[in-house]
């Protein structure tokens, strides 16, 4: 086979070479998360400076900034309770990130688990959905809000938002 200067052969781009290698790195994630927040998100995303493309980025930065937190595992555990994920989206993630995300998946279900075990929290913790969007929407929903206001007043708003 021929190959052109590129050294990809007949019929290689640049591009696609370029794509290919991107991917490598990156792993397309999809997460659930209520519709109407999508957009609130993209503007978020661009009013902190990351531009249109920025979202991946600003995502990782979320996730690696929630799981640095103390209570991130009772956020999880309390954000699961919100209801209306009836959107999807995809954010492209470092594979450590990723790892991560993985990891944070179990972490939360052995302490859920505890926690019942403990009698710090009710069986009703045992039916938890932990996944690892889950964990992507209680990263976005704690950067987005700062999660600096307590989860119940964080349902509160996303009820009033839904109403809107």
């Amino acid at each position: 086979m021929k190959s052109d200067v590129t050294g990809r052969g007949r019929g290689g781009s640049r591009h696609q070479a370029a794509s290919s290698l991107t991917h490598k790195k990156k792993i397309a994630t999809t997460y659930r998360m209520p519709s109407r927040m999508k957009d609130e998100i993209l503007k978020r995303v661009i009013a902190d400076g990351y531009g249109m493309k920025g979202k991946s980025r600003w995502i990782e930065e979320a996730i690696t900034d929630f799981l640095s937190e103390r209570s991130w595992k009772d956020q999880v555990i309390d954000l699961d309770m919100i209801t209306g994920n009836d959107g999807k989206d995809v954010a492209y993630l470092d594979r450590g990130v990723k790892d991560e995300l993985d990891k944070a998946t179990l972490t939360v279900k052995n302490y859920a688990q505890e926690s019942i075990d403990s009698g710090q929290r009710c069986e009703a913790v045992e039916s938890l959905n932990i996944t690892v969007s889950l964990i992507i929407r209680s990263a976005i929903t704690w950067r987005m809000f700062s999660l600096k206001m307590p989860i119940i007043e964080l349902n509160q708003e996303l009820d009033l938002q839904k109403r809107l």
